[in-house]
């Protein structure tokens, strides 16, 4: 068997070698601990898609801990696909190594490997994998893990696939108060949480750091230079130019909503459908989210329209060199959260005014604005009642307003937080 398998897979030698394994040594010992989202597949193939430097190797190296506690050392495998050797070679070398059946094979940054899906779906047609098998693929390339993942056979992945995103505040917190949606938010639990300092501290620092472990555990700037190297040689790779991303995510920054053609006009960049392809880019990557204006009278988003591009975690526009006001920082990252627990996200507008957030749920459309400003009253909730009910997130105040709840941004995200979903908008 090749070397690299090997030295990657050592508790087939000695069962307690993960307790020394790098990630989860870094894990165990980090200053700040954050909880591993819950995680338990028993066969198939899943995905996990998500951001750099989220958690997904570390969420691997924890699942095969607990596989290690209750089965033979010989039915796990790992393999990182960054040693630059096949992942074909190295699964078929794995296979005629173990016994058929009820094994757990990790696929770690699988899009190094260019051709990864079209390798991994022969072995699959061909019966070399099993259904009885486990099998689970990471990649940070969201892109090329996204594109690859819809080429492999629908009976095997549907359903499975996950989205690693940013820790939620509540999970970078700790806050331990009863979860809930937002169709069922519970106004006891906002009171709750709304006492005292330690979730307000605790929020300005989730402001600053976002939800990236390594920000909170190592040098801030190597944090950044490490993500904007991650990401320049994303934008290499699928020939983006950087000065061009930069010029567009500055203009995002500055904007509430926007077009195509305005940003082409306040840029460089000649081509409004240039900068569309940027922004798709930008999606396909989980480093943000595209939303468009509801129109009310089709009952579906309007394409042609203003659009909104929330980014999915504060240091992502910090590690690609642009500032943002701290009112936009905040709505992004309440839409960050959003995304997570919606069906579809966008936002509304009419000749009135504008709502930040309108959530499809369950079929029920659900309003949410975001005030980051010292003084609320109910005129600030004045647009929101055209609506069933909806919330006005706050920067302190926590009141009720008719139909509209305005709680604290700090208190609203605490209850509302989820760090990993199952793919549905993105």
């Amino acid at each position: 068997m090749n070397r690299i398998l090997i030295e990657q897979n050592p508790w087939w030698e000695d069962k307690n070698a993960i307790t020394q394994d790098k990630d989860i040594h870094n894990y165990m010992n980090a200053n700040v601990r954050f909880s591993l989202p819950a995680f338990t597949p028993k066969k198939g193939v899943h995905i996990i898609r998500g951001p750099r430097q989220v958690g997904k190797t570390t969420l691997a190296k924890n699942l095969i801990m607990e596989k290690l506690s209750t089965g033979k050392p010989e039915g796990v495998f790992y393999f990182s696909a960054e040693s630059g050797y096949p992942i074909d070679d190295a699964i078929r070398e794995y296979l005629d190594f173990s016994e058929s059946g009820n094994r757990c094979m990790i696929i770690d940054e699988a899009t190094e490997d260019a051709k990864w899906a079209t390798k991994i779906k022969y072995l699959v047609d061909a019966g070399k994998i099993s259904d009885k098998d486990l099998l689970i693929i990471t990649g940070s390339s969201s892109i090329d893990l996204k594109q690859g993942g819809e080429r492999l056979p629908g009976r095997f992945v549907e359903g499975n696939e996950q989205i690693f995103y940013p820790y939620s505040f509540r999970d970078c917190s700790h806050c331990t108060e009863k979860q809930t949606g937002i169709l069922d938010f519970d106004i006891a639990s906002a009171k709750k949480l709304y006492v005292g300092e330690t979730l307000r501290k605790a929020f300005i620092t989730y402001v600053r750091n976002g939800g990236l472990p390594p920000v909170w555990n190592i040098d801030r700037e190597l944090s950044r230079e490490r993500y904007a190297r991650w990401v320049e040689g994303l934008m290499a790779r699928h020939g983006k130019s950087q000065r061009y991303a930069k010029e567009i995510i500055a203009r995002l920054g500055e904007k509430t909503t926007f077009d195509f053609l305005g940003i082409s006009n306040e840029t460089s960049i000649k081509s409004h459908h240039t900068v569309e392809s940027y922004l798709s880019f930008f999606e396909a990557g989980l480093l943000g989210k595209l939303i468009y204006n509801y129109s009310l009278s089709s009952n579906s988003p309007d394409m042609k329209k203003e659009k909104k591009f929330i980014f999915l975690d504060p240091f992502f526009t910090e590690a690609l060199s642009s500032r943002m006001e701290e009112s936009k920082i905040i709505e992004d990252i309440v839409g960050s959260h959003l995304l997570r627990i919606c069906d579809n996200l966008h936002f509304y507008r009419d000749k009135k005014g504008e709502v930040d957030f309108l959530c499809e749920i369950s079929g029920e459309l659900m309003p949410v604005e975001v005030k980051w400003q010292n003084n609320i009253n109910a005129s600030d909730a004045v647009h929101l009642k055209k609506f069933k009910r909806g919330f006005l997130v706050t920067k302190d105040t926590l009141a009720v307003f008719g139909n509209v709840v305005a709680v604290p941004a700090f208190v609203f995200l605490a209850i509302i937080g989820q760090t990993m979903v199952k793919r549905r908008v993105l």
